[in-house]
């Protein structure tokens, strides 16, 4: 019989002098280690990457910014196997949360321990004239299955660029990538960042400091808030009102269905591909006017005239085409799912505004309707329920209670809180318009205009066009779809996942609009 002591993989050695801190509790969750984003700004301008590249070494030096090149790690856990049967054994039972994640953070940053993997590559042709810039997507005139965005990942990660949470587990890679290409009329800046590291938001307070260091501002660099402490550790732990989806759970029976059907799905349609869409602004326009038409006629309570944003038209309007290609029961449920952001409802006291906050802080917001419903209902019904959703579910008090079920549900059952019911399909929206990313500013570091100011939309140093890719390890990314934004000249961006196969009839549907 063997006895013997072992970890799964060797782990790199641990240097003595780093600060260790532990994630905070909305970063260490099983769907963010599950994920590496992706993202690139395209610029129509070459940029000085110097420029860039020392801004953000001289960030990582001023006041607890250097907690942006910290090492990602996990407890030790080792592993006592007998007779090939493993038992975690805690190294140091004096420590809480074993096996859970924790940052390592450098007291200081140099060519040997970087504060973030750089790269910069430059081709001797226009951005048009290269086999994979010229596949980048521009804007169109009418609704379009745009770009591939396979194709584009050539451009937008090395080839060493980290996949998985193992790939800086098991390293001494700083979690952050940033890979800077160049062309002789534009410039590609992208990141690459495992989701626990930060969120949509948090890419936001990212590139307003980093370009105050960029523009020679350093005394308006936001203190980092939550450096060593979780600034969110209370939220949810004493709700003051049931959760209005308390009754949607899908639990016991219902969830074994449930997960049966998602099984289905991936595995008898294994393949999948992603792609991007352009939805112009005069065609998402007329799609607001006429959801308002519809609520008008509807009967309306006092004088309110009735409100929809164009994340709302978007959201419904697109889940109409996502039912029409996916053909399902027309009985089944569709939960059409928003990632909310935190930081505007906790302003006042957990997320102080003018502190910069780059953990993840985000909860789902959930409109339900039916596959019959969504396919046969006028388009403005189906917006105001997301907009219901979003106003009834998006209160403090009701923040404070969808919280309180996700902790009860890790705590209880080891995942998050999922609802519908054992026949809803997920279509999942994530919409990045409050970023306001195609107004990411780097025009301090312009050293020649690319695309001629008259003949384009966008400001010099402003993106003309925003990326957003990730790679799950572990769950699917289908029927998800981030809305990239609004570009200058008013057109919005989205892309997303579904089977092999159905984009081409998402196409043909576009096609007759």
């Amino acid at each position: 019989m063997a006895f013997f002591w072992s970890r799964k993989r060797p782990e790199p050695v641990r240097v003595p002098t780093d600060h260790i801190i532990a994630l905070h509790y909305f970063d260490d969750v099983e769907i963010f280690q599950a994920v590496v984003v992706d993202f690139a700004l395209r610029f129509d301008d070459v940029l000085d990457h110097e420029k860039l590249r020392l801004a953000l070494e001289r960030l990582m030096q001023i006041g607890n910014w250097r907690k942006l090149g910290a090492r990602l790690r996990r407890n030790v856990r080792l592993f006592l196997q007998i007779c090939g049967t493993c038992l975690f054994v805690d190294a140091d039972n004096s420590r809480q949360g074993q096996g859970k994640l924790e940052y390592h953070i450098p007291t200081s940053y140099d060519e040997k321990r970087p504060g973030f993997i750089y790269e910069q590559v430059e081709y001797a042709a226009k951005i048009g004239e290269h086999p994979i810039g010229c596949k980048i997507p521009r804007a169109t005139s009418r609704p379009l299955v745009a770009g591939n965005v396979a194709e584009l990942k050539p451009l937008t990660r090395s080839p060493d660029t980290p996949t998985t949470i193992n790939d800086f587990l098991y390293s001494d890679r700083p979690q952050l990538s940033i890979k800077i290409t160049s062309f002789e009329d534009a410039t590609l800046v992208s990141l690459s960042w495992p989701h626990t590291f930060l969120d949509a938001m948090g890419r936001v307070a990212l590139f307003k400091n980093w370009i105050a260091v960029l523009e020679g501002r350093e005394q308006d660099v936001q203190p980092l808030h939550g450096y060593d402490s979780d600034p969110l550790i209370t939220l949810g732990t004493k709700p003051t009102e049931p959760s209005a989806l308390a009754g949607r759970q899908i639990q016991g029976f219902s969830f074994f269905i449930f997960i049966l059907r998602y099984l289905h799905e991936l595995l008898w349609y294994p393949r999948e591909e992603s792609r991007v869409v352009c939805l112009p602004g005069h065609f998402i326009q007329g799609l607001k006017q006429e959801a308002l038409e519809d609520l008008s006629k509807e009967e309306q309570k006092g004088d309110n005239k009735p409100f929809l944003s164009d994340g709302d038209i978007i959201c419904a309007w697109w889940s109409r085409r996502v039912m029409e290609v996916l053909r399902p029961a027309s009985y089944r449920t569709v939960a059409i799912m928003n990632s909310f952001g935190l930081r505007a409802a906790l302003s006042r006291d957990l997320l102080p505004a003018d502190r910069a906050y780059l953990s993840n802080a985000s909860l789902g917001i959930y409109a339900f309707t039916s596959v019959r419903d969504i396919l046969t209902k006028r388009l403005g019904v189906i917006a105001s329920k997301v907009r219901e959703s979003i106003a009834q579910q998006g209160t403090r008090e009701q923040i404070e209670a969808f919280t309180a079920l996700a902790r009860d549900s890790i705590a209880i059952k080891g995942r998050g809180a999922i609802f519908g019911d054992s026949s809803s399909i997920y279509v999942v929206m994530t919409n990045w318009s409050a970023a306001k990313f195609f107004e990411v500013d780097l025009s301090a570091a312009v050293i020649k205009e690319g695309l001629p100011r008259e003949v384009r939309a966008n400001a010099l140093g402003k993106p003309s066009y925003v990326h957003g890719d990730s790679i799950f390890t572990g769950y699917s990314a289908r029927c998800a779809f981030p809305i990239m934004g609004k570009d200058a000249a008013g057109n919005y961006w989205l892309s997303g996942t579904l089977r092999k196969g159905l984009w081409s009839e998402i196409e043909r549907t576009l096609e007759v609009l």
